[in-house]
């Protein structure tokens, strides 16, 4: 599985994950268990915002292309 079907298959299964916090499931998880979520949210963004500010200056230093 390549990088982008990672992605693809994260935001599946988020979405999913979703759907059950706003379910009757939602309050069935400890304090803990919330902590460790919202840390690892807060991780992928972190590395998600990193990767678009390369992604960003990489585009800005690029050469024009031509058609």
């Amino acid at each position: 599985m390549d990088l982008r079907d990672a992605v693809r298959n994260y935001v599946s299964l988020g979405n999913e994950l979703f759907n059950r916090l706003r379910s009757s499931e939602g309050p069935t998880l400890s304090k803990a268990d919330l902590h460790i979520f919202r840390v690892q949210l807060y991780i992928l963004d972190t590395e998600a915002r990193a990767l678009e500010k390369l992604k960003n200056q990489s585009e800005d230093t690029a050469p024009p292309q031509t058609e």
